[in-house]
Order: structure tokens, then C-alpha cells, then sequence
């Protein structure tokens, strides 16, 4: 497993309190170039990333179901918008929920950099995204999502 967070942000300082240190990695604005060597190298089966968020719904850590080829309400590369699967637990955990709200800002735009890249690679990686509610209590978040994580953990070695 893989993390990824963005930098100066409070979902850096929970991904670096899980149990998987060894595989963080910040991820500066949407350049995802120096993480797709780290992936290159290290072959992760998933990836996962957060972030935090502001808007409604702060009752649950949030489970991005797809992204989108947007970026500030333009399209990238130049297609219409396409709707890009992302993992998703068949069963969301306990204080997690099944969203589909990423839209297009950094978050969306790094999902799809990145679902791209994996498809360049012919990789059988997963990409998992976790936005987190800015009210959301800290401690709490990194137990759910290093729960979260030795679950995941389990699933892939079976």
C-alpha cells in the first residue's frame, strides 16, 4: 500500500500517523511526476490518498467512488468529461461513506494523473480516495483509517 497526501495540509499530518510511514509520500499541488517514480519503483497493489475538505456533510470520512478528467471547469486532454472508476470497499467501513463529490480541483485532477499513469504502467494498482471533513476529530481519523488500512492489507494478501 502506497499513500499519498498533499503538502501543509491536515490529512499530511494523519497519513504520516498511520501505520504505513515507510510508503507517504506529499504530493505538491496536482505535480504528480516525483510520486509516479516513487509508484514506478515501489509497485504498490493500492494507492491510497486524502485530503481534507470544507464542505457540507462533515459527519463521515468520505470514499471518492470516480474522478474526472476536470480541472477547474476545463476538460484535460481535450475530451469531453469522462467519469474515471476509482476503488471502492464493496462494504464501506465504520465512519466511512461512499461519496461522489471530488469535482475538479487538486484532488480530482491528481486521481485522474494518476489512474492515467497506472494505466500507461499496465498496472493492476487501485486507487483509493479519502477526503476527510475538516471538523472530523484528528485521533479519530487515523484509527478509522489505519483500520482501514490493515483491512485492505488483509484483502490484498488473500
Amino acid at each position: 500500500i502506497s499513500t499519498f497526501s498533499f503538502c501543509k495540509r491536515r490529512s499530511s499530518w494523519i497519513m504520516y500517523k498511520t501505520q504505513w510511514q515507510d510508503s507517504c509520500y506529499l504530493v505538491y499541488g496536482s505535480n504528480t511526476s516525483p510520486y509516479e517514480l516513487f509508484l514506478h519503483h515501489e509497485k504498490p497493489d493500492l494507492i491510497i490518498g486524502m485530503w481534507d475538505y470544507t464542505g457540507v456533510d462533515q459527519d463521515s470520512l468520505r470514499i471518492e467512488s470516480y474522478c474526472t478528467n476536470s480541472f477547474r471547469n476545463e476538460t484535460v486532454d481535450g475530451w469531453d468529461q469522462i467519469q474515471y472508476p476509482l476503488y471502492v470497499p464493496i462494504k464501506a467501513p465504520l465512519g466511512f461513506k461512499k461519496w461522489t463529490g471530488m469535482w475538479n480541483w487538486f484532488c480530482n485532477n491528481t486521481c485522474y494523473k494518476l489512474l492515467k499513469w497506472v494505466e500507461s504502467e499496465k498496472s493492476d494498482a487501485k486507487l483509493l480516495f479519502i477526503h476527510i471533513p475538516k471538523s472530523y476529530n484528528w485521533s479519530e481519523a487515523v484509527t478509522a483509517i489505519s483500520h482501514l488500512m490493515i483491512w485492505l492489507q488483509q484483502w490484498l494478501t488473500q
